[in-house]
């Protein structure tokens, strides 16, 4: 019941006509003028990157971003091995000593899970921590030795952590119940749809050898071809999900970003990229209580699980 409402609420939500004027990619550049890891924002029809901070950091790990819609929050992790969280809208940078690989953020409670493997066992463990403490706690050893990457994605609604181990079979773990199920079958670089319950990602066309864009269920592990982007290659890790404009971002290896839709496999690109990339969506004045439609998903969804509760 709980698992019905949260996705009836997003699909709501996602369904709403709401006027958005404005649009951003986060990620990682390095500042020209300093050398150091800087967090820009893009906005992907243009292509046009505008530094938002410059962290004063040298490097930094990867693939190990995510993105908080409802706070503003990009993290990252430095190459020393710490988790960094920059408030887009002000610039603002704290840190924590800890960190995790494919890094996903949970809205629903405010936590980071990814993969870090096991002391003892040495296995791929998927673990959740908050990004005030930086302090990992177990969810489940997925007994695995190792995982391909980029590769992992996240399911808010059905609370599921999706990783492609080194084995290239598509791995689910329930973060609530530690769970783990597999199917044969993986992409990179994939993106999950609440919408569609579907995984986006990328892997390359038989007979042309481009890179495809495919979309995926994690039940069957079954890819099933969208769009044949013509290209040789693709930049990692460097892709997006927008799931109200059903849009899948990624970058080329000649540094271009590409947009497509997925629902109807139409494409197109501009100059420009960034490294670790997040999708947010801002401004939306049809609806004035929500700053932006990432909010009102939240919103809609954390109504939802409370309706759920309810005694029936």
């Amino acid at each position: 019941m709980r698992i019905l409402c949260l996705r009836v609420a997003i699909v709501i939500a996602i369904a709403l006509p709401i006027p958005v004027v404005a649009q951003t990619i986060y990620g990682l550049r390095f500042v020209p003028a300093s050398g150091n890891v800087g967090i820009y924002s893009i906005d992907p029809a243009t292509g046009v990157a505008t530094l938002i901070t410059d962290t004063g950091l040298t490097g930094y790990a990867s693939p190990a971003a995510a993105f908080d819609p409802v706070g503003r929050r990009y993290f990252f992790v430095s190459n020393s091995g710490e988790l960094f969280t920059v408030n887009v809208a002000s610039g603002g940078v704290t840190h924590v000593t800890g960190s995790m690989a494919e890094l996903q953020y949970d809205p629903l409670t405010a936590n980071l899970y990814g993969m870090r493997f096991v002391p003892g066992s040495g296995n791929v463990g998927i673990y959740a921590m908050s990004p005030a403490t930086g302090i990992p706690v177990l969810i489940a050893d997925t007994g695995v030795t190792g995982y391909a990457s980029p590769a992992a994605a996240f399911d808010p609604v059905g609370r599921r952590y999706f990783f492609v181990s080194n084995g290239g079979e598509l791995f689910t773990v329930n973060v609530a119940s530690g769970g783990v199920t597999h199917v044969t079958g993986s992409m990179a670089e994939p993106q999950y749809d609440p919408l569609t319950a579907n995984l986006y990602g990328i892997r390359f066309v038989p007979g042309t050898g481009n890179v495809g864009i495919y979309a995926m269920s994690p039940a069957t592990g079954i890819p099933a071809l969208i769009a044949d982007t013509g290209l040789a290659g693709y930049a990692s890790p460097a892709a997006a999900f927008d799931p109200v404009g059903r849009r899948y971002f990624f970058v080329s290896n000649g540094g271009e970003l590409f947009t497509v839709n997925v629902t109807g496999g139409a494409f197109s690109h501009v100059t420009g990229a960034l490294a670790e990339m997040q999708y947010g969506l801002t401004s939306v004045p049809a609806i004035p209580l929500f700053n932006d439609v990432a909010t009102l998903l939240v919103a809609i969804t954390l109504l939802a699980v409370g309706l759920s509760r309810l005694p029936r």
